[in-house]
Order: structure tokens, then sequence, then C-alpha cells
């Protein structure tokens, strides 16, 4: 997957490494230069035209030599009143610079569409056209440019829809063009009257849901395939265990050794809490044959799991459960643990997701839960709380002054 065009911030960055996507990073001055070459970003370079200034096209030259890619650059009228003849100015020295030395150009075109238009026609090039928003000139622009990349907010902005029902597939890249601009597009009171509009009520996201899926589907056809041995699981707490049969007892049947079996459990799940800035391995469950186990967390417990989550000053932390009513990151506890013998890791993540991703914990509805099979395992100040009469939990953590107990939800 690839970001044609994108401005950095620590959110993009981390959802970027999280679904391995690569991109081009907008530079626009030598703050934002270091920045890519410490991180070391592809990226392209340009004086935007917010920022359009003869000295600033000066002081921006080396950076403009060192790029391999133009960008963005152009024109504004709508989101900016910078002069337009200094715009103007800056916009055509670049446009000279980038054919001189065969650099691909960005292009921005707010507002300005009729005038790019007759300028990228004087400097011919290969052009990428940034989130063209214009019911006018497709035809005339899809005769001179390469490509035109889209952003989020089709569906919601008219001239983006239309752009893509005239253009060729291959000629659209797509882009984020950075967090903030997702976030108008998808969080504006315009989407949501949109949303309203075409009956669109609830709003999910299932980025950080997809190991579940993946899990279940992977299990399924290891059974499938008799894989009948063992467990699977992601790194970010989806499990699976692959046979109704316990996997001590396999082994020992299979060696003449049943007679080891007696009972005792053969799997093991460790049960996790947070306090403050510690994480206490607060208890172990014990159990026998298949089951499917969601963790739940506010916090991260690998560091492949460090991108979906970021602490503030504060302590706070910003996680990758949203409500989806208010766009607010909620967690009702620190750790959640929900497990079942006859469904999978997405079903289960489904049902119990409204009722750990809230302000608080609702006890009846954790029973609701296990009333449909479900059950629960949550940690909340040192005691953890439990809705399965039969559950095996041991180990509890007892050092430091710290003292776990459980408690059977009833």
């Amino acid at each position: 997957m690839h970001d044609a065009h994108y401005h950095y911030s620590k959110e993009i960055n981390a959802l970027q490494n999280e679904f391995d996507i690569s991109g081009i990073c907008n530079v626009a001055n030598e703050k934002e230069f270091e920045l890519v070459q410490q991180k070391h970003l592809f990226y392209s370079c340009g004086v935007h035209p917010w920022n359009a200034s003869l000295d600033t096209y000066e002081s921006m030259l080396p950076l403009l030599k060192k790029a391999l890619i133009i960008g963005e650059i152009g024109m504004d009228s709508v989101w900016c009143d910078v002069d337009l003849i200094i715009q103007k100015e800056v916009f055509e020295k670049q446009l000279q610079f980038a054919q001189a030395l065969n650099k691909p150009v960005i292009l921005h075109t707010k507002g300005q569409e009729k005038t790019i238009l007759e300028l990228i026609r004087k400097y011919p090039n290969t052009y990428v056209v940034h989130w063209y928003g214009c019911m006018d000139y497709v035809k005339e622009y899809d005769e001179v440019v390469s490509y035109f990349t889209i952003g989020p907010s089709i569906g919601k902005e008219e001239e983006v829809t239309h752009l893509v029902k005239q253009i060729s597939m291959d000629k659209l890249l797509m882009e984020s063009d950075g967090i903030e601009a997702v976030k108008w597009a998808i969080d504006s009171d315009d989407y949501l009257a949109f949303a309203e509009k075409n009956y669109i009520s609830d709003f999910i996201d299932f980025s950080w849901m997809k190991n579940a899926f993946i899990t279940d589907y992977v299990a399924d056809v290891m059974i499938d395939n008799g894989y009948t041995l063992g467990s699977l699981t992601s790194y970010d707490g989806f499990t699976r265990n692959l046979d109704q049969t316990s996997a001590i007892e396999k082994l020992n049947t299979e060696s003449d050794h049943s007679e080891t079996t007696d009972g005792n459990a053969v799997y093991s799940f460790n049960m996790y809490d947070r306090q403050g800035n510690v994480i206490y391995p607060a208890g172990v469950m014990h159990y026998n044959g298949a089951r499917s186990i969601v963790s739940l967390h506010n916090y991260p417990m690998s560091d492949k799991e460090k991108y979906n989550y970021y602490e503030f000053k504060s302590g706070d932390i910003r996680t990758r459960y949203a409500d989806t009513a208010d766009g607010l990151c909620k967690s009702a506890v620190n750790n959640m643990a929900a497990y079942a013998d006859n469904m999978g890791c997405a079903e289960i993540l489904l049902q119990v997701s409204p009722v750990y991703i809230a302000d608080t914990m609702d006890t009846e509805a954790v029973k609701n839960l296990a009333e449909n099979g479900i059950q629960t395992i949550f940690g909340e100040n040192s005691v953890l709380y439990y809705t399965d009469p039969g559950l095996e939990l041991t180990d509890l953590y007892d050092k430091d002054g710290v003292h776990y107990t459980s408690e059977l939800l009833e």
C-alpha cells in the first residue's frame, strides 16, 4: 500500500508503520527536511503556496536540489490570502527548476486551476495533481498530467467523486494528506451530515480488529487441513485453540502415556493489569480444550503494539478503542479478557467491544455476555473479577505490597 502524499505527524507515521504503508512525505522547510532525514522517509520538497515568497524560495533552493520530487507547489485562492502575483512568480520559478532538472512535480491547485493549467502546459513535465477539488478542467488536466491523487473525502466532496468517475483507474493514486486531513474528511460536521443523509448511522473502525478475523481464518484453515494441536495467537491479543481435545491429552494418547492425563488444565493464559505506569502479571487462567480468547488492553503489551497507543505528558494514553458515538478513546478498565468455547475471536470481539469501550464497566452488561456464552475477566483495584464459575485462576500477584485477589461476579 502507498500514500502518494502526506504531511508528517507522529500519528500518521505510526499508522504507516503498523500497516506497512510507504509514502511521499511533504517537506516545506528545513525543520521538516531534517525530520525526514532522521526518519529515513521518502519525500518531496517545495515552497507551498501558503508560504510563498521570493525569500522562502531562495532559502529552499538547496533543499530543492537534493529532492527527487518537487512539491507540493502551486497556487491557492481558497485557503490562504498570500498575494496571487507572488504565488505565481514563486510557482513558475519552481516549475522552471523542476523542468530543467527533470524532476516530477506534485501540484496544489485550489481555486487556481485555470492559471495552473496554463503554466504546466508551458513547462511540460511529469505532474501529479494532489487532491483535485474542481468540477472544471478535468479533461484538460487529464491530457497533460500523469496522475491524480485522491484523499479520504470520496463521497463527501462532490468534486473528488466526480474526478474518480472521469479518470482512468491507472491514473489514480491514493493519499492521506496527513492525519489532520483524514480527520477533517471523516470527522467533520459536513461528513456527519452526509452520513445522515445517506442513512449511515454507525461508524466502526475495523483496522484494529483485523487480526481477530485473520486469526479465525488461519485457525479454520489449519483445522480443516488436520492441524489440531496447540493454539494460534496474534501479537495484539487474539488466541484460537485448534481442537476440542486438549493438546497434552493428544500427546499423551499418541505416546501411550494416557495415565498422566488426570483432568489438570492444559492451556494457560496470563492475565495482566496496569496500575499507574506499572504492568502486573495479575494471575493465570487455566483451561482445557478449544477456546477463543480476546485480550483488550489500553496500553502496549509489545513493541509491535506501541504504534496503536500514544502517551501524553500528562500520562493519559490515546488508544485504538474509539467510541463510535463520539469518537473519543475510552476503556472501562485497563485490561479485560473475554473467551468462549463455541465462537471465534471476531464474534467475541464484536460483542465485547461496546462493553469495554465505555467510561465505566457495566457489570450487568458483563453478566449478559456470560449468559450468551462469553465469559470475561477484568482487573480493577487489585481485584480480578470473573464470570465463569468453573474458572481455575492461579498465581495471583502478591509482591512489593501489591496483593491481587479474585472475585466471582454473580
